[in-house]
């Protein structure tokens, strides 16, 4: 409440003001919570029919690691035990082109597609330190992958996360150890998703999501 003088008067209770904003469940609608690693532009994600597809952008640290990739789509972390069930759904037109869902921070981890010259490859990465310019270190889950796969992230006390991969969306398969969430600057840690290329193109391929 303002005085007279436009000096502000504390009050014990007060009504709440109006909103027009109707919740938003924090899991299904992206419209909050989800931010650009950057100013976004206009070729980084598009609206597709019930989805948006974000496209494989160049990543000029591509020899390196994913720290100043500027299309990273991300949102804080929800509460300090959770799980996430997401699914991927990457359609590659280069090779060199990754599309993954990933825990972002100074050190980061995230299984991915990766297009290759045998076709799609699915990886568990993980790059420590990667604010210091160290490269991410790839382990191989499959050599001939699927374009659509389940990932899951479960999230438990003592910022300790396990990932897991899916076929089917039923049978999921963990990942044998177990992943520090360290926060970003000023931030911290994020779980969201990335679609990246090596070289520019004007054919770039797409990761779908809802």
């Amino acid at each position: 409440m303002f005085s007279n003088n436009r000096f502000g008067t504390p009050v014990i209770t007060f009504n709440n003001p109006k909103s027009t904003q109707k919740h938003q469940n924090f899991f299904t609608d992206s419209a909050l919570h989800f931010q650009w690693n950057a100013t976004p532009m206009s070729n980084w994600r598009m609206k597709y029919k019930n989805g948006y597809r974000h496209y494989a952008i160049m990543n000029a640290d591509t020899n390196t690691n994913l720290w100043n990739f500027p299309a990273m789509y991300l949102a804080k972390l929800p509460a300090e035990k959770f799980t996430i069930t997401k699914q991927l759904k990457f359609t590659s037109l280069q090779v060199g082109e990754r599309a993954g869902f990933i825990l972002f921070g100074k050190s980061y981890a995230s299984i991915e597609l990766q297009n290759t010259t045998n076709g799609l490859r699915l990886n568990y990465v993980e790059c420590n330190n990667a604010d210091k310019g160290n490269k991410e270190k790839s382990t191989t889950l499959l050599e001939k992958a699927p374009p659509t796969i389940f990932v899951r992230m479960q999230m438990q006390e003592g910022a300790i996360v396990n990932f897991s991969y899916s076929i089917d969306g039923i049978t999921f398969i963990t990942m044998p150890s177990n992943f520090k969430a360290v926060q970003g600057v000023w931030v911290g840690a994020k779980y969201g998703f990335y679609c990246t290329a090596n070289h520019p193109t004007n054919d770039a391929g797409f990761l779908a999501l809802d």
